[in-house]
Order: structure tokens, then sequence, then C-alpha cells
């Protein structure tokens, strides 16, 4: 009668370790989609007549079409820009290191190694110091050269 009890707790016992074994391999696989999600940001870089054509930036106020001040659209499109991971790349080389570059989204520019200059232009590159300050107000990061 004991071997029989015996034998039918050890079969539970290998059906809840089969059981709670499925759950692990889901829930693992479901925490590295979500990090792969919350880490993936997005970033362009072109000029302001590229960015205006794509649709990826507007311009807005100005008087009789001066002074206007190029922001984000208000849907962007993740496909029009290139993914990367936040916690692993650190450095945005741009296109044309003899050119000034302007960021127009609402990145913290204190999460840069380099701050801009007074006037917001930035050269060489973007070498983020502190990724989740820089990206904290928005995974989509767009530069304009200027």
């Amino acid at each position: 009668e004991q071997v029989n009890a015996l034998q039918g707790a050890n079969t539970q016992l290998a059906f809840e370790k089969e059981t709670l074994t499925t759950e692990k391999t889901v829930l693992t696989g479901e925490k590295a989609a979500l990090t792969t999600e919350r880490n993936t940001v997005y970033y362009v870089i072109g000029t302001k007549e590229e960015l205006l054509k794509k649709n990826m930036i507007q311009q807005t106020g100005g008087t009789l079409g001066v002074g206007k001040t190029q922001v984000p659209a208000r849907d962007l499109n993740a496909a029009d820009f290139t993914p990367m991971d936040k916690m692993k790349v650190s450095e945005i080389a741009f296109p044309k290191a003899d050119k000034a570059y302007r960021i127009i989204t609402r990145q913290s520019v204190s999460g840069l190694e380099t701050p801009p200059d007074k006037s917001g232009r930035i050269s060489g590159g973007l070498k983020i110091k502190d990724a989740e300050k820089f990206w904290a107000a928005s995974k989509f990061l767009i530069v304009v050269e200027q």
C-alpha cells in the first residue's frame, strides 16, 4: 500500500515538474521578447528636405514662411528608422563628419557625453553616456543635418 502511494506521489511530482518546466520556458521567452522591445530604439539622420519628403518631420510656426521650426511628425513609423539596442550601442556616427547636426526629438542631451553647443548643434556623432536618460522621453531619434 505504501509503495503504491509513493509511486502515485512520484507520478504526480513528475507531472508537476514537466508543467513547471514548460511554464518556465514560456516565461523566459516572453521576458526575452519584452527586454528586446523595451531596449529597441530607432533613429534617422538626414537633411531637412529628405526628412520632410519622407513625412518624418514637419515645419511649424514662423511668419509668411520665415522662421519655421522642424518638429517630429505626429505619426512615426518604426520601419522608416534604423533600429538599435540602446543598451548595446552607445555611439551613432553622422553620415558627413564635416557637417553640423541638430536633434529635433525630445531626447535628454544631458545623457550625451558631449552636449550640443549653444546653438544646439552637434558635430562628429553622438556618444551616449546614459542610455536610460537619453532615451527616456522618446524611443525615436531624429537628427537633421544643418
